[in-house]
């Protein structure tokens, strides 16, 4: 689905840190359409969208290439960065963030799957690289069990 964006200009943050874009697997066609829409072999213009409407996540930040939305910033990242994303999108008369897209197929069981990576410099956002790194679930598993070792022992 093609949604038209601000007719602000965003802000152009493009850097070495890599995002990696979440439920692409919902929105294949719309990568398609963008990865015709850019140059061959990219880099796209990847615009950041906060969507505090959204039903399933009030947090969500939604990805758009091309014009073309191709999946979200994963929860955890999104409720991480949100509040730096309106504070930067306000403190910019409203512009929004973009920076590169790398759109990489992929062949599992004969069929391409995409996949979408930015490349974000996140320190206008007053944001550490490590902000966009998601932390696995049997890492928040091992770490919530790590906090138990440290409590005495009943006698």
């Amino acid at each position: 689905m093609s949604v038209p964006l601000s007719d602000l200009e965003p802000v152009w943050l493009p850097g070495d840190v890599e995002v990696q874009v979440s439920g692409e697997t919902f929105h294949a066609e719309a990568i398609r359409q963008a990865d015709r829409r850019g140059p061959r072999g990219g880099p796209h213009l990847a615009v950041l969208v906060l969507e505090p409407g959204n039903p399933h996540d009030h947090s969500a930040i939604a990805v758009f290439v091309n014009g073309f939305l191709v999946g979200h910033l994963s929860r955890e990242i999104a409720g991480a960065v949100q509040p730096s994303l309106i504070a930067f999108t306000a403190a910019s008369s409203g512009r929004t963030v973009a920076c590169p897209a790398q759109i990489l197929w992929h062949e599992i069981d004969n069929q391409p799957v995409a996949q979408v990576v930015l490349r974000l410099d996140p320190a206008p956002l007053g944001l550490a690289a490590d902000a966009f790194t998601p932390i696995p679930e049997i890492d928040r598993v091992i770490q919530q069990h790590m906090r138990r070792l440290d409590t005495a022992a009943r006698p």
